[in-house]
């Protein structure tokens, strides 16, 4: 009997001048000089993208990441507390990942950045969105335009109900990048988080206030 052989090929190592490039295109002169160029993109983008109008009453709000770890479980959190800080009663926020892959749980840096808000992460595992889920919600929220775009592929249906979360965001605060996008704090370090945060803090604030509006109006 031949012996059975492997057929997955070898990973190739970077040659000297694959790393060399690299290097120089993480160099952060080079990243400065990208950044305009970054900008203009998503301010062309950008000027078409809007959230959809929230429904009467809502529910069922679902926030979503990619690894449901560090964004959604925190902004369900403070969702949670800041819908009843207005009164709001019978609404329920949940959370989820579109690829809950990243990691099983929150790492160190969440869980201390979501301290400081009084939220405890230190229990929390990463669980992917279900299609009952994604039914069920009366609000779907997600961080990034490419969570929109991955939505739209997998749950075509749910489309009209996908809010992103940085929209609610007071205007003019931010860039085109970050205006449709509130970036993955993931392996960026405890500074990346806390900024993280602060924004989620203030998109809530306003998310909460506009269903409150919805709800009374």
């Amino acid at each position: 009997m031949s012996a059975s052989h492997d057929s997955t090929p070898a990973r190739r190592a970077p040659s000297a001048l694959e790393r060399g490039l690299g290097a120089v295109l993480r160099h952060p002169i080079v990243r400065r000089l990208k950044s305009p160029l970054i900008e203009a993109r998503w301010w062309w983008r950008g000027r078409s993208i809007a959230n959809p109008p929230l429904p009467a009453s809502p529910r069922e709000l679902l926030f979503l990441c990619q690894g449901n770890i560090c964004r959604s479980p925190f902004a369900a959190e403070l969702a949670r507390r800041r819908v009843a800080e207005r009164g709001l009663s019978g609404v329920s926020c949940v959370s989820g990942g579109l690829r809950a892959s990243q990691a099983p749980e929150s790492p160190a840096d969440a869980v201390h950045a979501a301290a400081r808000y009084g939220i405890a992460l230190a229990g929390h595992r990463a669980l992917d969105v279900t299609a009952a889920q994604m039914a069920a919600a009366d609000v779907i929220v997600v961080m990034e335009v490419r969570h929109v775009d991955e939505i739209r592929r997998r749950f075509p249906d749910a489309i009209g109900r996908v809010h992103l979360l940085p929209l609610y965001e007071p205007a003019g605060r931010y860039g085109p990048l970050e205006r449709v996008n509130l970036l993955d704090p993931f392996d960026q370090g405890a500074e990346a988080f806390a900024h993280c945060y602060r924004r989620i803090d203030a998109a809530i604030d306003g998310l909460a206030s506009a269903i409150a509006l919805r709800t009374r109006g």
